[in-house]
């Protein structure tokens, strides 16, 4: 009862922190190499911000049910941290960020993605109705690059850019910008449909994988809910 409006979702990247997630609650984020998981933020005597995991054993010793106990952290995340979305450009000359519905696409342009405290802003990715509503003003689909766990960026998808040239852009950037290895997201790019209404993992050639250096054939086992996925 003390905790559960201090229980939020965030998004990290599933393989890469196989480790960290070993005995953690957590759900695969469809279409993608991600996986949703729980944090208790509290605030120390010297009101500096922390959080924790949520392990299993905290369900089982609260006698709350997994379902419930996401089902409660997802709310507590989009009601309490409320999506940010902001021309780049806009965002580096502060200007103030647009809502959902006064969004649109410019040409060429690039967006910011993330939440109001740009702390575990890529989160919004999952938010109901999110990129539907984003898709829909462009009237079109998107490409999704994941620049950190912070937010993430957004090009409108017109049929101009390889996804093997955007695979190489989020790599490049994820290894020159000064990011600790749990801020990483993800060096894959992300593509929303909007008729589909569906977020998948751009494909990439086998050619530009070797090229990139990713690791084929990675396979992990999970201690909790391996096979339960995030609905959309």
């Amino acid at each position: 009862e003390k905790l559960k409006d201090q229980i939020y979702i965030e998004i990290i990247n599933e393989s890469t922190n196989q480790e960290r997630l070993q005995g953690h609650l957590r759900k695969n984020v469809i279409g993608t190499d991600l996986a949703a998981v729980m944090y208790i933020y509290f605030q120390n005597e010297k009101r500096e911000d922390g959080k924790i995991l949520v392990c299993a054993w905290m369900a089982r010793q609260w006698q709350t049910d997994p379902e419930i106990l996401f089902q409660m952290a997802f709310e507590n995340t989009v009601a309490q941290i409320p999506v940010y979305i902001s021309g780049l450009k806009d965002m580096l000359s502060g200007q103030p960020a647009k809502s959902l519905q006064e969004f649109y696409c410019e040409k060429d342009a690039l967006y910011v993605l993330s939440n109001m405290t740009v702390n575990g802003g890529a989160t919004a990715l999952i938010y109901p109705g999110v990129l539907q509503t984003l898709a829909d003003n462009c009237q079109s689909g998107f490409y999704i690059l994941p620049s950190s766990v912070h937010e993430v960026l957004l090009m409108r998808d017109d049929g101009k850019m390889e996804d093997w040239e955007l695979q190489r852009l989020v790599r490049d950037i994820n290894r020159s910008i000064v990011l600790t290895a749990e801020e990483i997201l993800s060096d894959r790019v992300y593509h929303y449909d909007r008729e589909e209404q569906s977020l998948s993992m751009a494909a990439i050639p086998e050619r530009t994988e070797e090229e990139l250096g990713f690791i084929k054939g990675f396979s992990g086992e999970w201690e909790e809910n391996p096979d339960v996925e995030l609905e959309r």
